[in-house]
């Protein structure tokens, strides 16, 4: 969770600052926050494929007793 509030906080501070130099150049930055939503989203389904799939997985025990 640490990690998805950092990532939003620099993509805020990237996107503000990308925003600002494209408007000065007069290009449109539409794009970049879109890609970046985009790319949030698609990181909250592989998140949310993993927690479906490690619900599946079974204890298995590796070793019963320590041989020294």
């Amino acid at each position: 969770m640490g990690v998805s509030v950092l990532g939003a906080v620099l993509a805020h501070q990237v996107s503000t600052k990308i925003t600002d130099g494209l408007t000065r150049l007069g290009i449109d930055p539409a794009a970049y926050g879109e890609a970046t939503g985009h790319i949030f989203l698609t990181s909250a389904g592989i998140a949310v494929v993993g927690v479906i799939a490690s619900l599946f997985l079974t204890p298995t025990k590796l070793r019963g007793s320590v041989d020294l």
